[in-house]
């Protein structure tokens, strides 16, 4: 027969739940303090002010507005482009990745399409869409997609052909915006 009462062995299940519910509790807690904390976009959080977000970049911006704020030659993985912070009501609701400067080839461009969706993946996982058509216009460069969501953000990478010119965008917004 066990020395052990009713009381004992009651009291040291009782102790063992309340250490799994404030262990569970405790990494609920980290874990929701860790997404609230990380950025979701380039060190930013969608809400922050222009001033605020302007102060997260090293760079002077290159033009600056009620609605936004621009920077060139930002450098995006491998690719340099352009920077574009969008706010509503001086609140940070998106942001832009452009790459507009001419390349010598179709296969230039859709390796630097390339280039940012590999970024992309490093950072972000693979994409939840990823889709390439042929060009609508006279150009030989095709039109690429790809879409991921999560993380109270949606990122759009697209590469289109203009008249045998392509610049690759990627637009970013605080959940389903497109």
């Amino acid at each position: 027969m066990s020395n052990t009462t009713f009381h004992d062995r009651h009291f040291t299940g009782m102790r063992f739940s309340v250490f799994i519910v404030l262990f569970l509790a405790a990494s609920v807690s980290e874990l929701y303090a860790q997404e609230k904390s990380s950025p979701d976009f380039r060190g930013v959080r969608w809400g922050m002010s222009l001033p605020d977000v302007k102060k997260t970049e090293p760079q002077k911006p290159f033009m600056e507005s009620d609605g936004q704020l621009v920077y060139k030659n930002v450098l995006v993985g491998q690719e340099k482009g352009e920077l574009i912070y969008d706010f509503e009501e001086n609140q940070l609701t998106g942001g832009i990745y452009r790459f507009l400067s001419p390349l010598p080839s179709s296969e230039a461009y859709t390796a630097r399409y390339n280039k940012v969706k590999a970024y992309l993946i490093g950072k972000y996982g693979s994409p939840i869409s990823d889709t390439v058509n042929p060009s609508e216009s006279k150009g030989p460069v095709q039109s690429h997609s790809a879409m991921w969501m999560g993380a109270g953000r949606t990122i759009l990478l697209t590469m289109d052909n203009n008249g045998g010119k392509a610049w690759t965008t990627a637009i970013f917004s605080k959940g389903p915006k497109f």
